[in-house]
């Protein structure tokens, strides 16, 4: 049975937004630098949210039962975790739109895992990259970081399937693993797990 404890590194994990200095006067800086486990990022939260809430944001358009329960699931207060909501805040992509989501298996505690990446403006300073292809590339094996008991992050500079909003400007790929409870009236449709990419614990 796929977890999050099982698909992620077990470290110490820190999360904090220091905007860099700038004399009294001037305009705020729009750059943010973040430490996020082994990553190092600089990101535009301002930019990032200005990108997403545009109609040229659209990305994965699925409306499978699973699939509207992911998005029905992010739209609660409650249903999505705590830190999982502090770092999307930190990145400016608490309404970014998914390039790609996928429900994983339905958990044995009665949450259903899903995955997928999104893409924020800015760029990844330092730290490992968090996708190995397998063979040909068309399968990738993903170390992530967990992000409390019931998700996990990673990043990437490998830039798949962004918006035609974001073309042109520097991006990191967050890529996302979650366990989010089923809240839809509509029971899940009969299992059947998505060909998702192989996942390491180290």
């Amino acid at each position: 049975m796929t977890t999050i404890a099982s698909t992620a590194r077990a470290r110490h994990r820190r999360l904090h937004a220091a905007p860099a200095p700038h004399p009294a006067g001037t305009p705020r800086p729009r750059m943010h630098d973040l430490t996020i486990g082994p990553w190092q990022l600089r990101v535009d939260p301002a930019a990032t949210r200005a990108a997403h809430a545009t109609p040229d944001a659209a990305g994965e358009s699925c409306q499978c039962r699973e699939c509207r329960n992911m998005d029905a699931a992010f739209a609660l207060p409650d249903a999505v975790p705590a830190e999982l909501r502090a770092l999307l805040a930190a990145l400016g992509a608490e309404h970014a739109t998914w390039a790609r989501r996928f429900h994983v298996d339905a958990l044995d505690s009665g949450l259903h895992l899903y995955g997928g990446w999104l893409h924020v403006v800015g760029e990844l300073v330092a730290g490992p990259e968090c996708r190995t292809p397998i063979g040909d590339g068309a399968i990738f094996e993903l170390a992530l970081e967990p992000l409390g008991a019931r998700a996990a992050v990673g990043f990437s500079r490998t830039i798949q399937l962004p918006p035609d909003v974001l073309a042109g400007r520097p991006l990191v790929q967050v890529e996302l693993q979650v366990e989010l409870p089923w809240v839809l009236a509509e029971p899940p449709e009969a299992s059947r797990e998505q060909p998702a990419a192989a996942t390491r614990a180290d």
